[in-house]
Parts: C-alpha cells; structure tokens; sequence
C-alpha cells in the first residue's frame, strides 16, 4: 500500500497577482506552517506554483484535514505520493492508491506543469484510465467522479492523489492591513471575522460587558470563540471593555426607544479610539441588514455617524441561515448558541427605534451627562488578552 509522503497546497486567486505575486505566496507559506504547526507536517516548499509539505512519521492527516478550512488562500489541500517521473512507476502508484480509495467512480487528471515530460496530459489522462480500470473494474465519469486520481508532474517528481481536503480560497490571512471586529459573543461575528480573515485582514477583537450586573458568560464565550478565530493567523488579541456605567447613564438621561442606537453609537466611539491607538484604519462588525431592530438603514447610519473610520460589514446581505451554515463549518456555532446575557439587551426597552433620525440621536446622546467622561474610564478599565494558537 502506497501512503501519502507529501501534502500538496493548491491556491487559486493568487495566481491573478501578476506583480506581487510572490509576496502572497511566501505569506501562504508562512501560514501553512504556522495553522499545520501541531500535525506533523514537515518543512511548506514553493514548487511551480504549488505549495508542498512533507509528511512524516508524526503526521496526523486527519488533523491536517481538521485545518485546511483556516488556510485561507488554499483552494485544497491533496495528500499524493511522490514518485519518479515516468509512466511505468506513475501507472503502479496510481494503481495501487485506486484499490484503495473510496469504492464508485473515478476520473484521471493529469496536471504537467513540467511540459519536458514526453506524454501529454491527454495521452497521460487516457493511459492511467484504462490500467485503473483493468486493474480495479471501476467506471469513469468525467463529471462528478467519486474519485478524482490526479497526476501532477512538478520538476523532477511526480506526484499522485485520489483524495482532497477542500479549501476556502480567498486571500492569505495577513496579507491585508489589519481591522478592529466587534465580537458579540453571538453567531455573526465571528463569521464576519472569518470572513474578512479569508480577504486577506488579520483580526483584532473588541467586546463590550456589564460584568458584574450580568455573568461572565458573554467573556467566556468570546474567548473561545477568538481561540477559534485565531486559528488562521497564530494568535488574536482582545479587548474586553466595561460598559455597564454608560448603560446606567443612558438609561437615566435618554429616551428608551434610542437605548440601543445610543450604546451602540459609544461602542463604536470606543472601538474607534482604540482601533486608532493600535494603528488600525477600520473597524468591521457582524451585522446583517433587517435582522434585528439596530440593523435597520436608518439606525445603522445613525450608529456610524459616531466616527470617522471606515466600518466593513461582510455579512450585510447574508441571511440567518447562511450565517449559521458557515459557522458550523467553523465550529463556532455551538460556542455561540450557548446562553449569555448579551450588553445591549441589558435595560432593553419594550419597543427599540428602528429608524432612528440622526439629528434627534445627536439631541439625546448630548443631554447624557458626563458621558465622555464614562468613556474615557472605560478605555482606562479595560482589558487586553491575547489568544495564542
């Protein structure tokens, strides 16, 4: 039985970087030995355009597998064995990984990026086809094969799979300035998260708290879910600010149909802040339009009136379904459905504004006594911990 020696990384949108491209290739390299760094994998080489990891006798491929979602900028990953360059040793490797693959159909894809090799992919293609089929009785299919037995001639090696652990695609996490995401402890955000890591971004976090009038739960929970999170990028820092104090002091001096609008105006002020403390130029969240009384038009413009930075929302036009889909993939959901009493819906009134003028907002955020002052004490309050992976 022919086991796998080598892991083989394809990327997909990296190849359209004509100028920059190596830059992007040496940041996916880095990444792949940084998320596979507890598998086994030995040493990430650039070989034609493919990423190639060696597997050792400490490889856990089912680990390996486990990972491959957090590589951001692989397509998918293919455990293959190397062989020497020529149909005879191709055709016994391909043979004997066949009579061992998943039981159904199967097509053959040879891939040459080494052109000096004699046959061509076609040639190769129908060659490996016919020997597969005498040797195992399968049937191809062109389209949709249970099994894809692909080819790759690299330099001087060839090298064979029949399996591929699916990758994300995007951009290598990293290779775009960093942004500042507000964490909930819900189901969105750290979807929102994963999916501006996949464009390329490297995540801070910001959470806001009113612990000690709520349990620690929400601050359990958003550990865990940037221990996740910081999976693609080696380690995540976040900051949990307390907001109780300026919860207390909006309910006091504001309307309560403005509650909401208004702690998500000074949650956003305090992001803000930090976010330019740190040297980071935009602040991301996990909203979805409609979904939720603060997610209409009219209170997110009313909301973003509060700064002066870009602010993404990556999951604006994603439905609830979708967002919860994703976040299995990642296993974040089971963190998230978890029960916790959320900040915003401390003091939520009994009928939230959902279309906020921006005008009235600024009148009632202004007779908030000494609320720029409660904000100032909780940058000074709160907490910065790092997650490592």
């Amino acid at each position: 039985m022919h086991k796998p020696n080598t892991v083989i990384f394809h990327y997909g949108e990296i190849a359209l970087k004509t100028g920059n491209r190596l830059f992007f290739e040496k940041m996916l390299v880095g990444n792949i030995s940084q998320v596979m760094k507890n598998t086994g994998l030995g040493h990430v080489r650039l070989v034609r355009g493919r990423l190639l990891a060696e597997v050792t006798a400490a490889t856990d491929l089912e680990a390996v597998k486990k990972l491959v979602p957090f590589l951001f900028g692989v397509v998918y990953a293919a455990p293959a064995v190397r062989t020497e360059p020529q149909m005879d040793a191709i055709a016994a490797v391909a043979v004997a990984m066949m009579k061992n693959a998943p039981e159904g159909t199967f097509k053959v894809d040879v891939l040459r990026s080494d052109k000096n090799f004699a046959s061509t992919s076609m040639a190769m293609n129908a060659a490996l086809g016919e020997k597969i089929i005498d040797a195992t009785g399968r049937k191809v299919k062109m389209r949709d094969p249970g099994v894809i037995c692909a080819v790759e001639l690299l330099e001087n090696d060839a090298y064979v799979s029949v399996e591929r652990f699916e990758g994300p695609g995007g951009l290598p996490t990293g290779s775009q300035a960093p942004l500042l995401m507000m964490l909930s402890g819900g189901i969105d955000s750290p979807v929102a998260a994963l999916r501006l890591q996949r464009r390329g971004a490297a995540i801070f976090g910001i959470h806001f708290h009113s612990y000690p009038i709520t349990t620690r739960a929400s601050l359990e929970k958003v550990k865990e879910l940037s221990q996740v999170i910081s999976r693609a990028q080696g380690g995540m820092t976040v900051f949990m600010v307390p907001f109780a104090d300026i919860q207390k002091a909006t309910v006091k001096f504001a309307p309560p149909g403005l509650r909401v609008v208004l702690y998500r105006r000074s949650m956003f002020r305090l992001a803000e802040r930090l976010a330019r403390q740190e040297g980071i130029l935009a602040l991301a969240t996990g909203e979805s339009l409609g979904q939720v009384a603060s997610q209409t038009v009219e209170n997110i413009a009313a909301v973003s009136d509060a700064v002066h930075m870009p602010i993404l929302r990556p999951l604006i036009g994603t439905n609830k379904e979708e967002i919860m889909a994703e976040a299995r993939v990642y296993g974040t959901f089971d963190i998230s459905i978890r029960p916790h009493e959320d900040c915003c819906s401390l003091f939520l009134p009994e009928h939230p504004e959902t279309r906020a003028k921006i005008e009235i907002v600024q009148a009632a955020e202004a007779a908030i006594e000494g609320l720029a002052a409660l904000e100032t004490e909780a940058i000074a309050k709160l907490d910065k911990i790092t997650e490592k992976c």
